[in-house]
């Protein structure tokens, strides 16, 4: 009689009569182990040799990132370098003479410092002489806003990366790494490739930001403040040279230096009116009109600069003569104190800067003493 089970049990098969059950030896369990360590390990080796192998490629592709990179910076900086080198700029026998005591100081491992108002030609002298040495050059422009981490670098972003690997088809691989994106501040690229920095009216960035420049100029070191790099700081590469420019304290916007930094630099003041003839040489360079036309603008402006001059006033500097001599030759403006057009263009350049000398003036009551002025010859 056949035995009856409830519907919805289970079927249970239960071993034949006279069935053995075989259960592995010892041995052969040590060998089933001994194999899947093996494969474990082999697994292992394989993953890391991959890990090494992409490795060896990510280092490759830096390595040769930052080769293009660098053949990249030099040929930009070059062709940068040419175009520094202005076809307007006039060297001058003075502007020669300081020029040649700037770089007697630079070469000597010791950073110059133009001081003076605006307009007299520091950026351009900076330049000029940082155009003369083989090497790159930066400009910076100082501002109330710049922090260390514009100099120092700092977070721009993310990256990540994914890696999934099936190599081995039992086991399913998923590595994913999100990494904080740097990006270097351009006093550390100008520091550690050796360029020339051109720190244009430094005196406009806070003093605190400015004390980066401590170190650099005395040890030699540039600290990296508050970054998360693996160095705490960035030699200073031996061809590293620097050229500051300001603007007189009482100028706005700006900040006075700390004395510890001013000590450090070796400052030449550059004054507008130190040199008539200086001014005189440029005009004359810079447009192509006569002796005697250029001699016309630069003694007006001179005569209006030493009004200014008794009211403690600054003045128009060198660009108003500049600007008068160029837009008179363009449009063909003859430079007398009897043309009409050329009255009223010297009226335009230099009344809004002559009200300012004379507090309660009106730009309409400068211009009249702008006339005044060149008619008298």
């Amino acid at each position: 009689m056949s035995e009856r089970r409830k519907i919805g049990s289970p079927k249970v098969n239960k071993p034949k009569t006279g069935e053995r059950k075989t259960y592995p030896s010892a041995e052969e369990q040590k060998r089933k182990q001994t194999k899947s360590k093996k494969t474990e390990q082999k697994d292992q080796q394989q993953e890391k040799a991959k890990e090494n192998i992409q490795q060896k490629k990510e280092d490759s592709k830096n390595i040769k990132q930052n080769n293009q990179s660098q053949d990249s910076i030099t040929s930009k900086q070059r062709e940068h370098n040419r175009n520094v080198d202005m076809a307007n700029f006039v060297e001058t026998s003075k502007i020669k003479e300081i020029s040649n005591r700037s770089k007697m100081y630079l070469e000597a491992g010791y950073p110059v410092h133009f001081i003076g108002p605006a307009g007299v030609g520091k950026t351009s002298l900076a330049l000029h002489i940082a155009r003369q040495y083989d090497q790159p050059i930066m400009l910076l422009q100082g501002n109330h806003e710049m922090s260390n981490s514009d100099l120092l670098g700092g977070m721009t972003g993310y990256t990540s990366s994914k890696v999934i690997d099936n190599y081995v088809r039992a086991v399913y691989k998923k590595q994913e790494e999100v990494n904080e994106k740097w990006s270097k501040g351009r006093l550390v690229e100008a520091v550690k490739n050796g360029y020339t920095l051109v720190y244009d009216e430094f005196t406009r960035s806070r003093p605190e930001t400015n004390n980066l420049f401590l170190s650099v100029l005395e040890e030699g070191i540039l600290p990296l403040y508050g970054t998360k790099q693996n160095e705490s700081f960035v030699r200073v590469h031996p061809n590293f040279k620097v050229i500051f420019t300001s603007n007189p304290e009482e100028y706005a916007g700006v900040y006075e230096s700390q004395d510890a930094l001013l000590d450090r630099l070796i400052t030449m003041e550059l004054d507008a009116g130190h040199n008539s003839n200086t001014e005189l040489d440029i005009v004359k360079e810079r447009t192509d009109i006569s002796d005697d036309e250029a001699e016309l603008i630069v003694n007006l402006v001179k005569k209006i600069r030493q009004r200014c001059a008794e009211e403690d006033e600054q003045g128009p500097s060198y660009r108003a003569s500049i600007m008068i001599s160029e837009i008179a030759a363009k449009n063909d403006i003859s430079i007398r104190s009897s043309d009409e057009d050329f009255v009223r263009l010297c009226k335009d350049v230099l009344g809004a800067v002559v009200s300012k000398c004379f507090e309660g003036d009106s730009i309409e009551e400068a211009e009249d003493m702008v006339e005044e002025e060149l008619r008298k010859g």
